[in-house]
């Protein structure tokens, strides 16, 4: 995200085996994932998308 930093709208939290299943996506280039945890059936869960996520970070420009 733009500025770093925590943002509740790219927040999720997920037990040590579930993170592990969520990171896959990125260890893997896109290609492997289990079912349900895509990033955007993360966002979905959260009620949050990549692009509110982006926004809500660039607002933080302003601190840093």
């Amino acid at each position: 995200m733009p500025f770093g930093g925590y943002i509740k709208e790219n927040g999720i939290s997920l037990c040590p085996e579930h993170h592990k299943m969520a990171e896959s996506y990125h260890h893997s280039n896109g290609e492997e994932y289990p079912q349900g945890f895509h990033p955007n059936e993360l966002y979905r869960k959260i009620g949050s998308s990549f692009e509110i996520a982006q926004k809500a970070s660039k607002r933080l420009e302003r601190y840093s």
